[in-house]
């Protein structure tokens, strides 16, 4: 939503989603809101702020289980990392940790700089999985 005490054209929006299954893991509640976010986005304005409201909530320990949907355990697996998560942000302060999203990597084909690249000079030699890396010997 734009300032509504700010002069100019105001705007204001919203749109729902579902998750396909329970999920308690953040990566898919955040895709689901970036791309409800990418719908509504007009550049023109001057944003106050953005809202995301969470309903529906169930314990996903225990999820219903679905013929068709062969990831129901899926967040018994990714659990670890939410509470890994979870810790450090307790320990060392909210927002210590963030998710890497909206980054763009360069493309080995494209020639423009994008925000974000990778430094890469300290990377390991590939030995096991790159022929091409193998130390010649004489």
């Amino acid at each position: 939503m734009t300032n509504a005490y700010a002069e100019g054209e105001q705007y204001f929006n919203q749109l729902t989603a579902e998750l396909p299954c329970l999920s308690a893991y953040l990566p898919d509640i955040q895709t689901a809101a970036n791309e409800l976010l990418k719908r509504i986005f007009r550049p023109d304005y001057k944003y106050r702020k953005v809202m995301i409201g969470l309903t529906g909530l169930e314990f996903d320990k225990n999820p219903q289980l679905d013929l068709f949907n062969t990831a129901y355990n899926r967040g018994k697996a990714l659990e670890p990392l939410m509470q890994t998560f979870d810790t450090i942000n307790e320990r060392y302060g909210r927002g210590t940790i963030k998710l890497g999203c909206g980054l763009e990597r360069k493309k080995p084909q494209d020639d423009a700089a994008t925000p974000w690249e990778m430094r890469r000079d300290f990377l390991s030699p590939r030995y096991t999985t790159n022929i091409k890396e193998i130390p010649a010997v004489f």
